[in-house]
């Protein structure tokens, strides 16, 4: 059910009960993430009702990446430490990272797959920044989401590693093989969970035009995961990446190839960001 009480309208006739699951904790604490009027304090006291989740945060602000070594004790420490912005993101993604604990042995490992998920939010965040876009509340949390629907295609329909078999073995897009075979594809089933979780009906429509994006906020996230592919966090262990960005995305934000050369240059911030928020 969505928030409203209304069915989930699923692809491929796939259960509402088959799709992942947060426990009520951690959805609260994803909704606060994604809600553009939330505060400090709010953001606070939803993580420190969550002890494994409050023992990451502090982890993560007494990381290298943030210049701590030891010296965060508290959970208000910690967000006050890294701002509003930055503890939205790092509760957002500890909130989703459990469900892309999988492994399709071969071809699929759920580790690769959510660090793809980070480096595309990380370089998604950082494009932003140097472009002088101030990002839509929900970019992040579609950033770290925009894959979930291959998890659950992996879960809940059988052709699906036979899809992805296919897309390897002929160097091609997975959501192309997917259409083709099944009429939709894994942004659709993205898209469902925003609405089974209750998440901002924008964010669920980015997930599901991803692969065709309509709008610059589409090509954004285009273009985080091309650079997060180009840095060395591909979906796949197999995957072949594209030389260049595309043209659609750079004209898109009003880029060219030397700022994204200029983008780059934050690589090692990213590979340290995604060491900071992956599994451990």
């Amino acid at each position: 059910m969505t928030s409203s009480g209304s069915p989930v309208t699923i692809p491929l006739g796939i259960s509402p009960s088959e799709l992942p699951a947060l426990s009520t904790h951690r959805l609260e604490v994803l909704k606060t993430a994604n809600d553009p009027n939330v505060t400090v304090g709010q953001m606070e006291e939803v993580i420190g009702r969550d002890q494994s989740l409050a023992l990451r945060v502090l982890k993560i602000a007494n990381s290298p990446l943030y210049g701590r070594s030891g010296d965060v004790k508290s959970i208000r420490r910690a967000v006050f430490l890294l701002g509003r912005d930055q503890i939205k993101h790092a509760a957002a993604a500890l909130a989703i990272a459990p469900i892309f604990d999988m492994d399709v042995e071969g071809l699929v490992d759920g580790t690769v797959l959510w660090k793809h998920a980070l480096a595309t939010a990380s370089w998604v965040e950082r494009i932003s920044k140097y472009a002088g876009r101030r990002m839509p509340e929900h970019m992040y949390t579609a950033s770290l989401m925009h894959d979930i629907g291959l998890v659950i295609m992996l879960k809940c329909v059988d052709q699906e590693v036979s899809i992805i078999e296919t897309a390897r073995d002929e160097v091609r897009a997975v959501e192309d093989v997917e259409r083709e075979r099944l009429g939709t594809d894994h942004g659709a089933l993205a898209a469902a969970v925003c609405e089974a979780w209750g998440l901002p009906a924008a964010l669920a429509q980015l997930l599901a035009t991803h692969h065709e994006p309509a709008d610059g906020v589409g090509q954004l996230l285009g273009l985080g995961q091309w650079m997060a592919r180009h840095t060395g966090f591909p979906e796949f262990d197999w995957m072949s990446v594209m030389a260049c960005a595309s043209h659609e995305q750079l004209d898109a934000l009003d880029l060219n190839d030397e700022d994204v050369e200029n983008i780059l240059v934050d690589v090692e911030f990213v590979r340290e960001e995604v060491a900071v928020l992956g599994f451990n």
